[in-house]
């Protein structure tokens, strides 16, 4: 019986020695000189990564060709943001790149003939955005790609069957100039 209690006293002060050492080690609050370094280097590494958090969020590049468009949830501000470095605000502030340079479309159209022949007009249509318009685009129309498959191939294949339908096939192929004038 006493061999426990032995070993219970024994137990007993060992706890209380780490606690006093513990209660010491916070208190007095000198670290060891080994910890310093570790902790400076973390405390270095967390502000960079803060401040690189925040500059790439507020420093937005836009590429020559192309317009920023701000969106602030969802709703689109101001007159858009022109080629080079813009400042926006991090957290509200969403920022869309729209290409604004030529595009090449090329599409088939299905068509028929004064003399109702079925015919596949393939058409190639070279576009670009006017920068001043595309915050206007965004608003009422959407992205590039629902400007492209939804109005621009839509209009041209309209456009397309309303010619065709003035000509014959053999006219079509003759007169392939006028056509194409026509169409445009």
């Amino acid at each position: 019986m006493t061999h426990s209690y032995k070993n219970y006293t024994i137990r007993r002060l060992r706890i209380s020695i780490f606690q006093h050492i513990k209660i010491q080690y916070f208190a007095t609050s000198k670290m060891h000189p080994t910890l310093k370094l570790p902790i400076y280097i973390l405390a270095t590494l967390t502000i960079f990564k803060i401040c690189q958090f925040f500059l790439t969020r507020c420093l937005i590049p836009v590429p020559s060709g192309h317009v920023g468009v701000i969106t602030r949830f969802g709703e689109v501000r101001g007159n858009g943001l022109e080629p080079g470095l813009n400042v926006v605000v991090p957290v509200w502030d969403n920022v869309t790149i729209v290409d604004c340079r030529m595009t090449d479309r090329n599409d088939i159209s299905a068509a028929v003939s004064t003399d109702f022949q079925n015919l596949n007009v393939t058409t190639a249509l070279q576009y670009s955005l006017e920068p001043t318009l595309v915050v206007g685009m965004i608003k009422s129309i959407g992205s590039r790609k629902v400007l492209e498959d939804g109005l621009i191939r839509k209009a041209l294949a309209e456009t397309v069957k309303a010619v065709t339908t003035n000509f014959t096939s053999h006219e079509l192929i003759l007169n392939r100039p006028t056509v194409k004038q026509q169409i445009i």
